[in-house]
């Protein structure tokens, strides 16, 4: 009769007494010290032996296996089923606010990709499991297992091993995205730092869009709405973006859809929002005047008063030489477009027009809008004020000839040190009525699309991008 030959309880390896490596690579394992592997092994039904041993590769193993188990010492009984195991009376499914559903009295902890899901055993040929037989054994025997779960290829038994020190609980919650339209748990002040807007502002802005944009299984025109408006307010990257909407397709896929669902809202909006919050033809005279001070009806009488002044969106240096050469701004050193904003006294934007090329100043712009815009002389008439700032000097003789009354602060004669009482006054008129034009430019920047530099690919939809913030802000002011 042959001597067995010592090998590990786990793998089987032999061990060979005569080289010295291999003998120094097995630890002996009957001693109290492993009670909690003999716990074990007797859990997956293997017989233990007054002399037994494990290898050094199967040592990581075993303790990853008692630490999934949860306990150093399972005091498990082969063989029995779970009949007495737990009081049919106990409620097995619980409903919470109808968003997650939770299942409880469930054997199993997932790790069962290392040994049979029926009789623990690990030394023996294995196989995955089928969708089927892992549904069929969380039904009829209230075992969980994983996609990895393993079992002998040969039929062992019929009745699974019970687990009683590995109760668990099944939890299956929506997969919902970062900012969802009924969240109970989001505040307002959670969507505004988002998207810059309340949630009742960003449900109001889903109807405008939602008869046009069918809600797929990707997104709700909800969540379209707050996409757009989290890729202005954070400039975060479409793939980033897709992550945060939890977007569930292929890698190259998520960051077009998001693309795609952004300029969609930009479309759907501008068509929807632009004609009746922002342009000069948007308002009459009457309304127009109604959006006065009391400091600038002081100042410069019943005349509608119109506030111009430009600001910057930056953008990266475009490879096309000639859109390079446009965009550059000496001025700033940088790359760039630029935006002229008409503002009225109370900070109501009455308009907000380009892009303009970087290299051009306010007054090449201020000419160009006024050679162009028909409109603004149908709003303004003789003797109306327009208020700008020193950059403006050189159009100035322009807003004379057109009869319009042109505010600018006072400028520094050439041997002059300071203004004079008349001319200070004056500017301080100005500013004291100008600074809501710069006070609309901050507001505009909080969104960091336009205050960080951009992708020359946005500088097509930079026009629509800009007024719909500003119809915006004028919509909810």
């Amino acid at each position: 009769m042959m001597t067995k030959l010592p090998c590990c309880i786990n793998c089987g390896r032999i061990r060979h007494t005569k080289n010295r490596a291999s003998k120094q690579s097995f630890r002996t394992i009957s001693n109290k010290k492993h009670r909690w592997l003999h716990d074990l092994l007797l859990a997956r039904g293997v017989e233990l032996e007054s002399e037994m041993i494990k290898c050094n590769q199967c040592r990581a193993v075993l303790c990853r296996e008692r630490n999934h188990r949860g306990s150093k010492h399972l005091q498990v009984t082969p063989g029995d089923d779970y009949d007495d195991e737990t009081d049919d009376s106990q409620e097995q499914f619980e409903h919470f606010d109808l968003k997650h559903i939770l299942i409880t009295n469930i054997f199993g902890n997932g790790d069962d990709d290392l040994y049979c899901s029926w009789c623990m055993k690990t030394n023996a040929t294995m196989m995955k499991l089928t969708l089927s037989e892992r549904i069929s054994l969380l039904l009829e025997d209230r075992l969980y297992t994983s996609r990895k779960a393993m079992k002998c290829s040969q039929p062992c038994c019929t009745i699974p091993h019970k687990r009683s020190q590995e109760l668990t609980k099944l939890s299956a919650e929506q997969n919902t995205p970062l900012l969802s339209e009924n969240d109970t748990i989001l505040h307002d002040d959670d969507y505004v730092s988002w998207t810059g807007w309340s949630l009742s502002q960003l449900k109001d802005m889903t109807t405008l869009v939602a008869p046009y944009m069918r809600t797929s299984t990707y997104r709700t025109s909800f969540d379209a709405v707050c996409l757009f408006w989290i890729k202005l307010k954070t400039n975060l990257s479409f793939r980033q973006i897709g992550t945060l909407f939890k977007i569930t397709t292929s890698e190259n896929n998520i960051r077009r859809r998001v693309e795609d669902t952004f300029h969609a809202v930009t479309t759907y909006l501008n068509n929807t929002i632009i004609s009746n919050n922002l342009g000069v033809a948007h308002l009459t005279r009457i309304e127009a005047l109604a959006h006065h001070t009391s400091y600038s009806r002081i100042f410069f009488g019943d005349q509608l008063s119109m506030i111009w002044d430009g600001t910057y969106v930056y953008c990266y240096k475009s490879n096309d030489h000639v859109l390079q050469r446009e965009c550059y701004s000496g001025h700033k050193s940088s790359h760039l477009v630029k935006m002229m904003s008409l503002v009225l006294p109370d900070g109501y934007v009455l308009d907000l027009i380009g892009p303009f090329s970087g290299k051009s100043n306010d007054s090449t712009i201020t000419k160009e809008i006024l050679s162009i815009c028909a409109n603004l002389q149908h709003l303004c008439q003789a003797g109306d004020v327009q208020i700008v700032d020193r950059g403006f000097r050189v159009v100035a003789e322009e807003f004379e000839t057109l009869g319009y009354d042109v505010k600018i602060p006072g400028l520094l004669g050439k041997n002059d040190k300071q203004l004079n009482t008349t001319d200070a006054n004056e500017s301080r008129l100005v500013t004291k009525c100008r600074w809501v034009v710069e006070s609309f430019h901050a507001r505009f920047k909080k969104w960091r699309f336009f205050s960080e530099q951009i992708d020359q690919s946005f500088l097509l939809n930079i026009s629509k991008l800009t007024r719909i913030v500003a119809a915006f802000l004028n919509k909810y002011r």
